[in-house]
Order: C-alpha cells, then sequence, then structure tokens
C-alpha cells in the first residue's frame, strides 16, 4: 500500500494508450468485424487448421487451475509457403496492411478456424502485439487439423532462430505496481512460490531502469537510470514498449520540471516514432506534463482541503512547455472501484465470464476468491488519481486535406468508493485510457495498479493491462501526423 504524506503536492494523471507500428508481417490492426469476416466457422469440413490462441504461459495445461487460462482476442493467424522473416523491432511509422497470405483472426474467445487451404506443406504463424510464433505444418487435403496449446499459446521467450519473439521492453522501476509479478506470471521472467518476482530472472526477456526513487526496487546499484533512459532517444528507441510503473520516487524527491528538457523532447519524439507508453497511477507525470491537453484530473483532498493536480493544457504551447505549470501525480486519497465496467465493447466479449481470482476489497491484507468475472461490474483495487475529463486534441490534416483529431480511448469506467453502483452513466469516471499523440505510438495510463500486492493468478485488472498492453503493440490504421 502507498504510505500516505501530508504534504500539499500538486498531482498530474498520466493517460496511457495502446499503439505501435507494423511491420509487413504483422496486420493484427485488424478490428473486430473484419476479424469475424474473417474467421469463418469451423464446422466447414473444409481443409485447414483451427485452434485456440493462449496468452503466454497461460493456457489451460500451464496452470494449476485450467479453468483460469487467459485467452488472446484479435490474433492474426496465417499460412505461407516458406519462413517468415523475423519482425523488425526498429520503431517505424508503417500504417497498418491487409496481409495477401490466407489468414484469420481470433474471437473473444480465442478461437479460429483458417480453412480452405490446399494440402501441402505451410508454414503457420500466430501473432498479437509483437508477440509472435511460427512453426511448420503439413495439412493433407481434406484435413482439418486442430492445433494444440503448445502451438497456440504465445511465446514467453525471444528466439527468432526457433520461431518465437516477444516485443522489445524497458521496466522503469516502480514502488507499488508489482508489473514485474505479471510479466513473471506471462513466463517473462520468473515467479517464486510466494508469487513474486524472481530477481534477475528478467535477464534475456527484458531490460530494468532504476526509477526516480531507487530505493523502490531491489536493483543492483550498477542498474541504468530511468535519467539515462530518458536521454538517449537512440536507446528509447530499441524499446517497443517502455513501462512505467506507479511510482512515488518521481513525487516526492523528484518531478519532470527538475529533468533536463531534452527529456521532455525524447519522450514526445519517442511516441512520434511509434514507442508505446505503459503508465499506472503516481507515475502520471510522464504524460501529463508532456500531453497535458487530452486529459484533466480531478482535485486531490487532504482532510477538508482540495489541491490542484492536474497540468493544463496551456503548459504545451504546440513547440514547447511551459515547466512551471507542471504538477505531479499524486491523488490522495486512495479508493476502490466497488462496480467497474469495461466500456470497450472488445474488451468487455472478452473478459466476461473469464475464471479467474477477484480482490476482496474489505481485505487489508490484498485477499482474493475465486469467481467468474462479469465485466460489466467487478472489483478493482487500489485507484488513487481520479480522472476529470478527456479531450480531443487536433493532430493537423491528413494528406486528403482532413482535419485528424484524437479522442482519447476509455476502456474501463468506475465508481470512486463504490458510488454511483450502475455504471456506465454520467456519474462514473474514467479509469484506463488510451490515446494516440502526433506519430505513430501510443499512450495507456491506468489510475489503479496492475498489481498492488502478490497473489496467485492473475485478476481482473492485471488481466485487462495484460489485454492493453498487447493492444499497444497494435499497428496503427487512423492517418498518421508526423
Amino acid at each position: 500500500m502507498k504510505r500516505l504524506y501530508i504534504v500539499v503536492v500538486t498531482c498530474l494523471f498520466f493517460v496511457s494508450c495502446t499503439c505501435s507500428s507494423a511491420s509487413s508481417e504483422d496486420f493484427s490492426g485488424t478490428n473486430a468485424s473484419d476479424a469475424s469476416n474473417d474467421n469463418p466457422s469451423r464446422e466447414s469440413g473444409t481443409t485447414g487448421i483451427a485452434g485456440t490462441v493462449w496468452m503466454p504461459a497461460n493456457n489451460p495445461t500451464a496452470l494449476s487451475n485450467p479453468s483460469h487460462a487467459i485467452p488472446v482476442f484479435n490474433a492474426l493467424i496465417y499460412v505461407s509457403s516458406f519462413k517468415p522473416e523475423p519482425l523488425d523491432h526498429r520503431l517505424s511509422c508503417i500504417a497498418c496492411a491487409v496481409p495477401s497470405q490466407k489468414h484469420a483472426f481470433s474471437k473473444h474467445d480465442g478461437t479460429f478456424s483458417l480453412n480452405e487451404i490446399a494440402g501441402g506443406d505451410y508454414w503457420v504463424t500466430i501473432s498479437k502485439g509483437g508477440f509472435r510464433r511460427s512453426f511448420e505444418i503439413t495439412i493433407a487435403d481434406d484435413e482439418l487439423i486442430e492445433l494444440d496449446e503448445a502451438q497456440t499459446t504465445l511465446p514467453s521467450l525471444h528466439d527468432p532462430e526457433y520461431g518465437t519473439e516477444i516485443p522489445s521492453i524497458a521496466l522503469v522501476t516502480g514502488d507499488y505496481d508489482k508489473i514485474q509479478d505479471v510479466l513473471a506470471k506471462l513466463g517473462i521472467g520468473q515467479i517464486d512460490p510466494l508469487n513474486e518476482f524472481i530477481m534477475d530472472s528478467h535477464e534475456g526477456f527484458y531490460e530494468i531502469y532504476r526509477g526516480a526513487n531507487i530505493e523502490s526496487f531491489d536493483v543492483d546499484e550498477e542498474t541504468p537510470t530511468v535519467m539515462d533512459l530518458l536521454q538517449d532517444i537512440e536507446l528509447m528507441s530499441q524499446y517497443q514498449i517502455i513501462l512505467f510503473p506507479c511510482s512515488d520516487g518521481l513525487n516526492e524527491k523528484h518531478s519532470l520540471k527538475t529533468y533536463p528538457p531534452i527529456v521532455w523532447q525524447n519522450i514526445r519524439e519517442y511516441i512520434r516514432r511509434g514507442g508505446k507508453l505503459y503508465v499506472t497511477d503516481w507515475s502520471g507525470d510522464y504524460v501529463d506534463n508532456i500531453f497535458p491537453e487530452q486529459m484533466t484530473f480531478a482535485d486531490a483532498m487532504i482532510g477538508d482541503n482540495a489541491f490542484v493536480i492536474d497540468t493544463p493544457a496551456s503548459a504545451w504551447d504546440g513547440v514547447d512547455w511551459d515547466s512551471e505549470q507542471f504538477k505531479t501525480a499524486s491523488g490522495i486519497p486512495s479508493y476502490d472501484i466497488h462496480y467497474a465496467y469495461a466500456a470497450d465493447d472488445d474488451l468487455r466479449l472478452w473478459l466476461m465470464d473469464q475464471e479467474s481470482f477477484i480482490p476482496i476489497l474489505s481485505s487489508l491484507d490484498g485477499d482474493t476468491a475465486m469467481g467468474t468475472i462479469n465485466s460489466e461490474s467487478f472489483p478493482i483495487s487500489d485507484g488513487w488519481t481520479q480522472i476529470q475529463s478527456l479531450q480531443s486534441v487536433s493532430l493537423g490534416i491528413d494528406e486528403d486535406g482532413q482535419p485528424v483529431v484524437d479522442t482519447p480511448k476509455v476502456y474501463v469506467v468506475g465508481d470512486v468508493n463504490g458510488i454511483p453502483t450502475n455504471c456506465p452513466n454520467a456519474g462514473c469516471q474514467p479509469m484506463t485510457v488510451t490515446f494516440e499523440p502526433v506519430g505513430c505510438g501510443r499512450v495507456m495510463y491506468s489510475t489503479y495498479h496492475t498489481a498492488d500486492q502478490s497473489h496467485e493468478g492473475l485478476l481482473p485488472q492485471e488481466r485487462i493491462l495484460i489485454y492493453l498492453m498487447m493492444e499497444l503493440g497494435e499497428c496503427k490504421s487512423e492517418s498518421i501526423i508526423n
């Protein structure tokens, strides 16, 4: 749990949105309606393949409780007569393209069927958000092959020679949001019997940078710092996604106001190049200071006294920043969301009826209970900052002379402290938001922690943010304004 400091600090809320550039081999930007059109029924009986796509390390066989397996929605499945080239992990602005190969997309429950394929030898490729698995298969005439879980589970290990690829990830250490635990439960790193991340098990999977509070994570002092990362745009550009979990160090000991302007410029340039930022809770400075137009944060309260936590849109004039207007994302006090609602249709259909551990909000020890998720009303623990409003932002004019406007996308809304109880309605606040500034990257922001405490399994809020991490890696189908 966060420590509560009775000090008047300003807070700003970081909204991050999922996006990525795609190579000519990665076509996962197709929307749900396209996916259903290209996903014929597996009862057709023609030559082809079928199966269920699973999140890394989370298929039924891999889990002690098979019912807690996590499917992947809108994964791309295609066949080719040749081994696909490795994905290009360099940041670039490439719009989505329709694959020329025979292809399908997985449904909300992860199932797919790819039919009307001539018998022969093929490479099958399954990909979503920078995670990709490729393997060889022989299909006989009039044979519909049900692929096994090992073939249809997205990989945890980057080994292109053997057909497994994952995105390049940088994790900046935080204090309260244990994203490293969640990654380990996806097989990206290791988890111990107490469901905690095993230090240094990330090596070979992703890079760690020490956050603003260097005491926040038990890492070696030789580990490079967040400043080493953010002052070097070429280093930042080596990572397709940068994770900024909640950290009080940024607010108590530092602020972006004290960082050199090159850091502000590099964060914006990283997004322009196609990078993705994943930010939660008190680390919101990394978004609201740099992109202050899209969101307005609600005032925070200490006792009977309110104080402003939002960085106003006027802090950015389209060319430069007025850092004197920068605030810090330290929303106080904390709150639980008793009746969260998945506002995005695809997220809601994907999450509905998944078996999961559910947080017991009355528990001070982070206890959970097994249950079935109701994606129209489910609990989320440990919210802090609150979003008051969202604003559309004009990005420029496209090649056809039409205006391009970025409207933040809301994935989850909810009550604050259990009132009201019938979300969605006008009284419910946005909790999880993405937006797409100039360029082809995305930003995602969550007002609540991904994983507040160590526990067994993956809670609804963790599943949502895994879903969105996958979405961050998708190509951009809208007009790109640089």
